[in-house]
């Protein structure tokens, strides 16, 4: 999975999806011309990637604003085996705060289509 990661950290700061049409584009999008909720995450990383953040945020809110639980989660995972960390991982780990999360990323993906954001 760090393979993976760091792959996909190493290509994002290469190239730009902007500019490669390998780069893949979202089929929602181009079935129906709106926006899914994860529409413009790539060009958001690359543009973290290079400390665009108001750049970022034009391609994807919800996307910068996730970072945040997404690191959350990452740590959460390393610390399960730490008996010590137990409140924390149950904490992140929640299935509300996970069902929370979810439901966001569809709202998110309602709005940004009414918004035209």
């Amino acid at each position: 999975m760090l393979v993976l990661m760091v792959g996909a950290v190493v290509v994002y700061t290469l190239f730009d999806p902007t500019r490669y049409a390998w780069m893949p584009q979202c089929p929602f999008r181009v079935l129906t011309g709106w926006s899914c909720p994860a529409c413009g995450l790539q060009r958001a990383f690359h543009a973290l990637l290079h400390g665009r953040f108001a750049e970022a945020l034009a391609y994807n809110y919800f996307f910068v604003f996730s970072i945040p639980y997404a690191l959350a989660l990452i740590i959460s995972s390393g610390l399960k085996y730490l008996e010590k960390s137990e409140k924390y991982v149950r904490v992140v780990e929640h299935p509300l705060l996970a069902r929370t999360y979810i439901v966001l990323f569809f709202v998110w993906g309602v709005v940004r289509n009414i918004m035209n954001i």
